[in-house]
């Protein structure tokens, strides 16, 4: 066997290697991530809308973000509230779905929502748990 031949047999050895390896290396395993697409609440339903005319932004291009889901504070849920959340340590302000004391969603500027599994409130201060486990403290504007 000649050098030449042995190269290609290397050459064509580390191709079908390649050919049987980086499938495996990126097969991502999409159905066992805790990510969850599409509606986020347990229960289904809609979002409760405050307003009747809420904004629509057009997309920017020249961004990764879709400004399209965009929406200010203001226009979901009952009420807009200061929310903390206790993995992150990130607070934010969202509107929230507020009835008799009890916080039942939370909504999120870029759309989707989580429900609240818990909630316990006292003098507008309120300690949450969402459907996915995380710990939330909010101020409830007066």
């Amino acid at each position: 066997m000649t050098e030449a031949t042995k190269n290609t047999l290397w050459v064509v050895a580390g191709i079908l290697f390649l050919i049987w390896i980086i499938p495996g290396c990126l097969d991502n395993n999409f159905e066992d991530t805790p990510y969850k697409k599409g509606d986020l609440s347990n229960s289904s339903g809609t979002p409760t809308l405050r307003y009747s005319e809420t904004p629509i932004y057009p997309d920017d291009p020249y961004t990764t973000n879709d400004e399209s889901n965009d929406q200010e504070t203001g226009y979901y849920g009952t009420e807009t509230v200061s929310a903390c959340n206790g993995s992150s340590g990130n607070c934010y302000n969202l509107d929230a779905d507020i009835y008799d004391d009890e916080v039942e969603r939370l909504y999120f500027p870029k759309g989707g929502w989580v429900d609240i599994d818990y909630s316990e409130c006292d003098d507008g201060c309120c300690y949450l748990e969402d459907e996915n486990g995380d710990e939330w403290e909010i101020e409830l504007y007066q």
